[in-house]
């Protein structure tokens, strides 16, 4: 977990930063989780890993700042993916199980791909340029961060 979770994304901000330096800057946005932000129970190691891509991408962003590079996270919260829907397909009921996963969100539902993408797009682009350092919560309003 901690090598697909952590260290995938550090390797992969290390391998940029000469790219979006010799570009004259840029912006990074990595994938963390809404777990990141609060935690859920039974998934301590997941919790932990996406946390810590929170406060990576922070530090990050002080020093690649004077390389005119942003650095932000997206934090989704459930996402209906094939991966998603393992989580209750199997379950005893599996309609029961999906409406207890969307009480948890404000929202009432979970979120499609496109969604989450959207906010990888506006930190990406040129309306997110003064956003450096943040992690921002795409999760239907289960963290309230």
């Amino acid at each position: 977990m901690l090598a697909v979770n952590l260290t995938g994304p550090m390797l992969l901000c290390r391998a940029a930063m000469p790219h979006l330096r010799a570009a004259g800057g840029g912006s990074i946005v990595n994938i963390s989780s809404g777990a990141g932000l609060r935690p859920l129970p039974n998934r301590t190691a997941y919790c932990a890993t996406k946390a810590a891509v929170i406060m990576f991408g922070k530090a990050l962003s002080i020093e690649a700042a004077a390389d005119g590079v942003r650095v932000n996270a997206v934090c989704p919260g459930a996402i209906d993916t094939p991966l998603f829907r393992t989580s209750y397909e199997h379950s005893d009921d599996p309609e029961r199980t999906l409406d207890e996963i969307r009480q948890r969100y404000a929202l009432g539902r979970v979120a499609a791909p496109e969604e989450v993408a959207e906010a990888v797009l506006y930190l990406s682009g040129p309306g997110a340029s003064y956003i450096t350092g943040t992690a921002l919560a795409v999760d239907g309003g289960r963290t309230f961060h």
